[in-house]
């Protein structure tokens, strides 16, 4: 249970977001039984920075040189000897690459040569084939919304955390992860504000890592965040389209764009179209989301949809990871988690 001070009001809501939950009464109540220490409470007034546990954005030389090492094994010996295990050496050092980024590659890469996706491959492959270097850079006074969160496969057995941050200024979607069996970097709810007074971020054009160093967070989201998603957001597939593909050739090789669509209306089936009805294909990557939101769906019309990109065979399609929708009492708009 996350608990925050909010114009005077303590605000509790449990990691799903929920603030009448059986969690939520044991922590207020928790709460009042320490009303008779005033300091105790004057503390919790005003939580203190917090400083990120993740790991550092940064990639070694050494472990993209394993990255373009299996690239080339696959051009040395085809699909075909992928298939006969020719590639067996050069993925099970990938695989036990510490960066995160390069174990995520290398996910990507055994995924695509199961199903032998070779555009997937191709654009894998030239990726880390080409010498780039990504910049650290601090930032500091960042305010972020947090819009998403999701488990990706980082090569068998790991799994990585991710969550996306919407900065409210520039409209930069940061994502910030960490090995799932590793302590993890913050804790709460989703969504959530973030008053980031000093970060780090590796400046991958396609793919910019965060990670937060001082920062404070609040479970209230303000209408005017949620207004500005809906201006950042694309009305129609042909810019939703050129947002991916804009970021897919700055950092082929990295990036899995996060972008904001705004559906003109839905069709039978989760069909969400634009205004020239042209309709926005959904991944079946991720069934489970697709079912929540289609749960959703049925009650509540969403919005507005966070989506990451996942382009299978040179196709366009994306997973839902997010979506807004307006109670039907209020007309308040509110983030509803599918994924994470």
């Amino acid at each position: 249970v996350t608990l925050s001070l909010h114009d005077g009001t303590i605000v509790a809501v449990d990691e799903r977001g929920e603030q009448g939950s059986s969690a939520v009464r044991a922590a207020l109540g928790w709460l009042e039984g320490l009303a008779d220490r005033e300091a105790a409470l004057e503390r919790r007034d005003r939580p203190a920075a917090r400083t990120s546990l993740a790991p550092p954005a940064s990639s070694s030389a050494r472990t993209h040189d394993v990255a373009r090492e299996t690239a080339l094994s696959l051009v040395r010996s085809g699909l075909a000897g992928a298939r006969r295990g020719a590639m067996d050496d050069a993925l099970r050092r990938a695989r036990a690459a510490t960066d995160l980024r390069v174990a995520r590659w290398t996910a990507r890469f055994e995924a695509a040569i199961a199903v032998e996706d070779v555009h997937l491959l191709a654009q894998l492959a030239r990726g880390v084939l080409q010498p780039t270097s990504a910049p650290i850079a601090s930032r500091v006074d960042l305010r972020l919304l947090e819009i998403a969160r999701e488990h990706v496969d980082g090569g068998v057995p790991r799994g990585i955390v991710r969550r996306h941050l919407l900065d409210l200024a520039s409209g930069v979607i940061f994502v910030e992860e960490h090995d799932a069996s590793s302590v993890p970097g913050s804790i709460g709810p989703m969504p959530r504000t973030l008053e980031v007074g000093l970060a780090e971020v590796l400046e991958d054009p396609g793919q910019p890592v965060l990670r937060a160093l001082q920062y404070t967070t609040s479970p209230v989201v303000a209408p005017e965040a949620i207004a500005r998603m809906t201006e950042l957001a694309a009305r129609d597939r042909d810019t939703l389209a050129g947002r991916v593909e804009a970021q897919l050739r700055a950092s082929p090789a990295f990036a899995e764009p996060v972008v904001l669509f705004s559906p003109a209306r839905w069709e039978p089936g989760l069909r969400a179209l634009d205004a020239d009805d042209r309709a926005v294909p959904l991944s079946d990557e991720e069934p489970a989301a697709c079912l929540r939101l289609a749960e959703i769906a049925a009650d509540r019309t969403p919005s507005l949809l966070v989506l990451r990109a996942a382009p299978r065979r040179g196709v366009h399609a994306f997973v839902p990871l997010s979506c807004v929708v307006e109670d039907a009492s209020t007309g308040a708009a509110s983030i509803v988690r599918l994924r994470g």
